[in-house]
C-alpha cells in the first residue's frame, strides 16, 4: 500500500502544478471539499478484544460523528470519464466502554488516507450534472485507549494500514467555466485497527477549479467539407454572405472584385489544435492553384470558432489558426506577406443563429449543429483577373 500512497502523492503534485496545459473538455482540475464523517465502527467489538473474556461489557457510548475534509485533483478525459487522486481525513471517532467488574475503557479512532476513483460524470443541464465514482484506498487508521478500574486492557495503541475501496454518488452545479460545486455522498471500507473491518460514511460539498477550462469538441470524425469560392458583391468583409456546402468554383470563371474562400475549421487542423494537418495543406494547395491568376489587392484571413468554451480561449485560437494558414499560403508562395492582413474573431460571428443549436454545448448534436461557425474565411480583394 506504500506504492499507492507515493503514487498518490505524485499524482495530485503533478495534477496542481501542471496550469499551463491547454484547457478544453479534456482538462486537469483540483478541489477541496469539507463534510462529515459517520463511522459504522463495532465499539462492543473492539472493547471486547481489548479487555479479554474475564471482563463484560456493560454499556459502550459512542461519538460516530466527525469534521472531515479532503483535497483531490483530477483529469477530465471527456465530458463522460475522468480519474482522480486525492487526501482525505475522516476525523476522529470516540468512544467509552463500561465493563463489570466496575471498569471504564476510553477509545479514539482517527482515519485518514489517499484514494485513486474513477469519476463517471451524466450531464443533465449545461450547467448540472450527475456523477458516480469508485476506487481504491490506502487508509490508515491510529486508534489510542485508556482505561481504568477493572478494565485492564491489551494495548494502549493500534495502527493499521489496508489498501481498500470507496464508492460514492452526487451532483454537479456549474457556475462558470472557473469554479463548480459539488456534493456528494461516499462509503469508505476500512480496517478499525483492531483487525475488523467497518464501513465510514461521508456526506461532504467541494469547490471544483478547473485549470483554464473550456467546455470543448470531442474528438470525431466529421464529414468532409470542400473549399469554395463565392463571389461577393460588396467589399464590406464585416458583413460577408455566407452559403454552406457549395463546390468549388474555378478561380478562372470568377470576375468579382471579391472573393471569399470558406475552409471548414476540421479540414484544416486537428482537433483543439492550430498546426494544419496533411489534409489541411492538400486543401490549401488546392485553394493557390485556383487562384493563381487573381490580380488582388489585399487579402484577409479570418479565424472564427463556435461558442463552445471561454471567450478568451477561443480568441486566442482562433488568431493562431489564422496565423498558421497565413504562414502556409506564405512559405508556397501562393500570397505575398505585405497584402495580408490576420484578424482572430473567435466566436464573435456565428455562421449559426442564437437559437439554433440547443442542448447541452458539448453533446454531440450540439456540436455537429456548431460545425459552420467553426471556419477559416479568407477574402481576396482586386480589380482584375490575368489572363492564362
Amino acid at each position: 500500500m506504500i506504492t499507492l500512497k507515493i503514487s498518490c502523492v505524485i499524482c495530485i503534485i503533478s495534477l496542481c502544478s501542471n496550469q499551463v496545459c491547454a484547457q478544453n473538455i479534456d482538462h486537469f482540475y483540483g478541489g477541496v471539499g469539507v463534510g462529515e464523517a459517520s463511522s459504522k465502527i463495532d465499539y462492543n467489538k473492539m472493547s471486547q478484544n481489548l479487555i479479554g473474556s474475564n471482563v463484560s461489557i456493560v454499556n459502550v457510548g459512542t461519538n460516530q460523528q466527525d469534521a472531515s475534509y479532503k483535497i483531490f485533483g483530477g483529469f477530465q478525459f471527456n465530458t463522460y470519464l475522468g480519474l482522480e487522486a486525492g487526501y482525505f481525513n475522516l476525523g476522529a471517532f470516540k468512544f467509552n466502554t463500561n465493563t463489570n467488574p466496575a471498569g471504564l475503557i476510553n477509545g479514539d479512532v482517527k482515519i485518514d488516507g489517499f484514494n485513486i476513483d474513477l469519476v463517471g460524470t451524466l450531464p443533465i443541464t449545461s450547467k448540472f450534472s450527475i456523477l458516480g465514482r469508485g476506487g481504491l484506498i490506502d487508509a490508515r487508521t491510529r486508534d489510542t485507549f485508556s482505561s481504568s478500574g477493572s478494565a485492564v486492557i491489551a494495548t494502549n495503541n493500534a495502527q493499521s494500514k489496508k489498501g481498500d475501496y470507496s464508492a460514492g454518488f452526487g451532483a454537479v452545479y456549474k457556475f462558470s467555466d472557473f469554479v463548480s460545486a459539488r456534493a456528494e455522498l461516499e462509503r469508505y471500507r476500512i480496517n478499525d485497527g483492531l483487525g475488523y473491518k467497518a464501513n465510514v460514511n461521508l456526506a461532504s460539498l467541494s469547490l471544483i477549479f478547473p485549470f483554464g477550462k473550456t467546455a470543448a469538441k470531442p474528438e470525431k470524425n466529421i464529414e468532409h467539407i470542400d473549399t469554395y469560392v463565392q463571389p461577393v458583391s460588396s467589399v464590406n468583409l464585416e458583413e460577408p454572405t455566407m452559403i454552406t456546402a457549395l463546390p468549388t468554383v474555378p478561380a478562372k470563371a470568377i470576375i468579382s472584385d471579391q472573393l471569399r474562400i470558406t475552409f471548414a475549421a476540421e479540414v484544416l487542423f486537428g482537433f483543439d489544435r492550430s498546426n494544419i494537418t496533411v489534409k489541411g495543406r492538400h486543401a490549401l494547395d488546392k485553394f493557390a492553384k485556383e487562384v493563381k491568376n487573381i490580380d488582388y489587392s489585399f487579402a484577409t484571413i479570418e479565424g472564427n470558432t463556435d461558442r463552445i468554451g471561454t471567450k478568451r480561449y477561443n480568441d486566442k485560437l482562433s488568431l493562431r489558426r489564422a496565423e498558421a494558414v497565413k504562414k502556409y499560403l506564405i512559405s508556397i508562395n501562393a500570397i505575398q506577406p505585405s497584402k495580408i492582413v490576420v484578424i482572430g474573431k473567435g466566436n464573435s460571428k456565428p455562421a449559426t443563429d442564437s437559437n439554433d443549436c440547443k442542448g447541452v454545448d458539448t453533446s454531440p448534436a450540439v456540436i455537429a449543429c456548431l460545425q459552420p461557425d467553426r471556419r477559416v474565411d479568407l477574402d481576396l480583394s482586386g480589380t482584375q483577373l490575368n489572363s492564362k
